[in-house]
């Protein structure tokens, strides 16, 4: 029965979640902040006060004088940080500027100006050009573009015509991740994890990772069967539960899977001309929410210039 399927897993899962919880701040916090075991760490924790030489711990106002990551880390802290962010922002709506400008339209008069060349078109287009000018102006508008369908799947052409889908039928962040929260999620938390110099809390905050895979392959079988969604054999082809993997490996190429007939029966596949690097072009071009991910990265920045202390 499904329902006690869903009952065991949620009581599971509640149990797991509640043990990581207590882990964390039963035992590994503890560990990590106590200064007896920074033999145990990968750099120190602590500084020293340049006028009286003690030792500064990392809570309250001497946090900004604790010893900083090294370099590396940071970088390595920064670019995790940003997949995952930037991960998460594309499945956010759009973000756009809450202030737009709408000016005058006076291309076309200028152009007639142009063709025409004589002097009344002249004098004409510069009334215009003067009445333009007055109607300029600056509008608000809200800061989320809800009309944006940049993360909608849309293949009810090839779905009507019995053709198999490509990854040109796929839009938004599907084309990278069938998962994309669960990999923003493993990624930040392995970003933060490049922060922390207690190799118990780099592994901790690695393992989410490992469970954005398990936990999507968990979700990819069960929508195979059918149970509980739906995930069909021409979207299982071209997309891929790890990020960018149906790019890297090729499958995204791959013209159709499908003879095409009506009964679908598997065919020979052709490959594109199409490159790799055009597929990641077209993405940024005609998929890539940009506001989003600069406010992602921008976010990332930030956490890792205050150190990203856990």
């Amino acid at each position: 029965n499904d329902d006690y399927y869903h009952y065991i897993y949620g009581l599971c899962s509640t149990t797991a979640l509640g043990s990581i919880i207590y882990a964390y701040r039963k035992q590994i916090r503890p560990f990590s902040f106590n200064p007896q075991n920074e033999q145990f760490l990968l750099w120190p924790r602590h500084t020293k006060s340049s006028s009286t030489g003690r030792r500064l711990t990392t809570s309250g106002r001497n946090a900004a004088l604790a010893a900083v990551p090294p370099l590396p880390s940071r970088l390595m802290g920064f670019v995790t940080l940003s997949f995952g962010l930037g991960l998460l922002s594309q499945t956010l709506p759009k973000f756009q500027i809450p202030l737009e400008y709408i000016g005058g339209s006076n291309a076309n008069s200028n152009e007639g100006n142009k063709s025409n060349g004589n002097v009344n078109g002249n004098a004409t287009g510069s009334s215009q050009n003067n009445q333009d000018s007055k109607n300029s102006t600056w509008k608000v508008r809200c800061p989320f573009d809800f009309t944006d369908s940049k993360s909608k799947l849309n293949h009810s052409k090839n779905s009507n015509n019995n053709l198999p889908l490509t990854i040109h039928d796929i839009h938004g962040i599907e084309r990278i991740t069938r998962h994309a929260g669960l990999w923003s999620f493993g990624l930040v938390s392995l970003g933060a994890s490049f922060l922390s110099p207690c190799i118990a809390t780099r592994t901790y905050l690695a393992m989410p990772l490992v469970m954005a895979y398990v936990g999507g392959e968990h979700n990819d079988s069960r929508f195979r069967r059918n149970i509980g969604g739906s995930l069909s054999e021409d979207m299982d082809n071209i997309t891929s539960n790890v990020p960018f993997g149906a790019l890297i490996s090729g499958r995204q190429l791959v013209v159709g899977g499908r003879d095409g007939n009506s009964n679908g029966n598997l065919g020979a596949s052709t490959t594109s001309t199409t490159t790799r690097m055009d597929l990641l072009k077209e993405f940024y071009n005609q998929e890539l929410k940009g506001l989003n991910l600069a406010l992602g990265m921008t976010t990332a920045a930030l956490f890792v210039v205050r150190k990203g202390r856990i």
